[in-house]
């Protein structure tokens, strides 16, 4: 049988979504916890569905070509502390962002991958950090992109597009660490603005010398000026030590890195207890963590529900023999991998297509 470009549930696959289905016992148990304290039904319903994710299955079943076809699953309306329905609602996203990076592409952009960073802070003071973000990352993409009196007219490349995802990460020793990955698209290619040669700190994790280019340290004093709320007009006067400012790089990227750049806000194993959870859900909610700019600004990534259209079967599967399928339902992922191994499980809904490719 031919492969095709669609989600499908290989066993693997499987295995890895009934693994990540331990965090959601641990994540409903929090919920319950947080609906005590406040009263509110609110995360009892959250307890209830994350609980109970993905516990029912509906597919259309062609035995004599062993193949089984996703009707429905039972989801928890995209919560995003599911691991795995973090990634549905993600496969969704990058598949409304195709369309625009094609055009990008053949109208001549070129992505970048920009990160920023600020100071780590303790759990009082995620929520306000996030918002702060959101607001200076819009004047930070200003400077970088405006003609007119918003925009900084000493910069070296000018963009069009940006794509910005926020992550969160936590450890006992520094807290949260909030910060923004993004994607900037220009038509401008000029690779020795971004050549590393300015020798920056010692990374521990790369057991070498981070190097800095000339953009890396346009682009920290830019983002200084909007976190410290301070005029453009003292860019000239600031000093260019990287110690001085806050770490953050630009460098050109390939567009099948958009899968990394885009892959979560915060890892499962960062929330190592009850309080870091109950932080992260009051910080995280009703916030935008991925937002378009210029180019792709109103492109929708957040909260897709709808599963778009089911595609032909006959246009992805070369059948051995035509046949009405059947209708099984199941509520087990074990069931799936192992009665039914060697089927093909596939998924014809087109945004689901992305799913295998973010799965880990």
């Amino acid at each position: 049988m031919q492969r095709w470009k669609k989600l499908e549930f290989t066993n693997e696959v499987l295995q890895k979504m009934e693994a990540k289905q331990e965090f959601n016992g641990k994540y409903a148990n929090w919920y319950y916890a947080i609906f005590h304290e406040t009263g509110s039904d609110v995360y009892k319903k959250r307890s209830k569905r994350i609980l109970n994710c993905l516990d029912f299955w509906l597919w259309d079943a062609y035995h004599e070509n062993e193949v089984l076809d996703l009707r429905k699953t039972n989801r928890c309306n995209m919560n995003r502390f599911c691991s795995n329905c973090r990634k549905w609602d993600l496969s969704r996203a990058l598949y409304n962002l195709e369309k625009p990076f094609e055009k990008l592409v053949r109208d001549g952009y070129y992505p970048y991958l920009v990160t920023v960073t600020v100071p780590s802070v303790w759990h009082e003071d995620v929520r306000d950090v996030i918002c702060k973000i959101s607001k200076c990352f819009r004047k930070f993409y200003h400077f970088l992109s405006r003609d007119d009196t918003n925009g900084f007219k000493g910069r070296y490349v000018k963009f069009d597009a940006a794509l910005r995802c926020l992550e969160i990460t936590y450890n006992t020793k520094h807290g949260f660490h909030v910060h923004s990955h993004a994607l900037f698209f220009s038509d401008v290619w000029n690779e020795d603005l971004f050549y590393k040669y300015i020798e920056g700190p010692f990374s521990r994790r790369m057991n070498d010398y981070l190097f800095y280019s000339d953009m890396d340290i346009q682009i920290m004093k830019l983002w200084k000026i909007c976190w410290d709320g301070l005029r453009v007009s003292k860019y000239d006067s600031m000093s260019s030590n990287w110690w001085d400012l806050y770490q953050c790089d630009i460098r050109p990227m390939n567009f099948n890195g958009i899968y990394e750049v885009l892959k979560y806000s915060f890892k499962d194993t960062d929330v190592l207890d009850y309080r870091v959870f109950k932080t992260l859900v009051g910080a995280l909610e009703n916030m935008r963590i991925r937002q378009g700019y210029g180019l792709l600004h109103g492109v929708k990534l957040e909260d897709i529900e709808d599963g778009g259209e089911k595609q032909d079967l006959l246009s992805y599967l070369s059948v051995n023999k035509e046949e009405f399928p059947e209708q099984l339902a199941t509520r087990s992922l074990e069931t799936l991998y192992n009665k039914y191994a060697n089927y093909i499980k596939i998924s014809r809904f087109n945004k689901d297509s992305k799913f295998d490719k973010i799965i880990d």
